[in-house]
């Protein structure tokens, strides 16, 4: 049987990994976040250079 100490270290590595996980998921979060506003304003130039070119005769 394990030691209460060997429960608890094997528990703080556990925390430590889902914490290094959640951290992992946050910056993918952030980068995909990074990636939509980034299209949405290649959207939006592509749009701004449409009408204009409408506009000009």
């Amino acid at each position: 049987m394990r030691s209460f100490n060997d429960r608890n270290e094997e528990a703080a590595r556990f925390a430590a990994e889902v914490e290094a996980f959640g951290r992992d998921i946050a910056k993918a979060r952030i980068a995909v976040a990074d990636l939509r506003f980034h299209l949405a304003m290649q959207r939006a130039r592509a749009d701004i250079r449409i009408i204009f070119s409408e506009v000009r005769p």
